[in-house]
């Protein structure tokens, strides 16, 4: 049992650390986590040790071995691996940034991005989590789900406003999920950020479960019908290859067991 607590201790420095990328002493974190500071110590300096951590001064971040498990893992991950190419393809045609992302508890983490406009600055770098109900991208992987999974997901969550347009409600989230629904994707209209619209589909597996989606991120809706009629073509076009293909793996990886 001793060994399963230390595990969960360095699981919940990680994540501070990641929470903290200025860095974090051996006082705050010892404070942060209700763990002695002796035993933070000594977690702290077998973990830097090994290289999970670096330490500059008194100060601990993330270490190069993080870096490499989370390579490991995005060379690993098939949904990464078969959407990539295709949001290359898509984001130097429109010329537009393109975004994957998958669902973590409310919050939608961000798996990859395309970038091919610099007048715009966006929040979704890789790894970074934004609240789903805010982002084009969340909601529809939350559109696959019913409201009232939906209303069990958010049943403690305090909605944010980020813009005037942000969704502050569990009813008014439910009324945009009928209407993504209906349409088939979802959008964003200056949601979490002000001057940034965005179109999104989801990515389904084979047991039809949703893995993420993608979403073409730009300043303003599209100039034209014409302009919005492609960017969902080219959508509709990726998440139906991307699923495709993961579905396809897995099929074939199961049946090589």
């Amino acid at each position: 049992m001793e060994e399963v607590k230390s595990a969960k201790r360095v699981m919940q420095i990680l994540t501070l650390m990641m929470e903290n990328p200025s860095g974090l002493t051996i006082s705050k974190v010892s404070l942060m986590l209700g763990i002695p500071k002796s035993s933070t110590h000594e977690l702290l300096h077998s973990m830097s040790q090994e290289h999970y951590l670096q330490q500059q001064g008194n100060v601990y971040n993330l270490g190069i071995r993080v870096f490499e498990i989370g390579q490991a893992a995005v060379r690993n991950s098939a949904l990464i691996q078969y959407a990539r190419p295709i949001m290359k393809s898509i984001g130097e045609e429109l010329k537009e940034s393109v975004h994957l992302a998958t669902l973590d508890g409310t919050e939608v983490v961000y798996l990859s991005k395309m970038q091919f406009r610099k007048d715009i600055r966006l929040e979704s770098i890789m790894g970074t989590r934004l609240p789903a109900y805010a982002t084009g991208i969340g909601k529809a992987i939350l559109s696959t789900m019913s409201n009232d999974e939906v209303s069990d997901l958010f049943s403690e969550i305090v909605f944010q406003q980020f813009t005037p347009k942000t969704i502050t409600s569990i009813n008014k989230l439910h009324k945009n999920l009928d209407e993504i629904r209906v349409k088939g994707y979802a959008e964003d209209q200056e949601e979490y950020s002000k001057g940034i619209y965005c179109y999104a589909m989801p990515i389904r597996d084979i047991q039809n479960s949703t893995l993420g989606a993608i979403s073409i991120s730009m300043p303003g809706l599209p100039a034209s019908t014409e302009r919005r009629d492609k960017v969902l073509q080219l959508l509709t076009e990726a998440t139906s290859i991307v699923s495709q293909n993961v579905r396809y793996t897995t099929k074939k990886t199961k049946s090589s067991n």
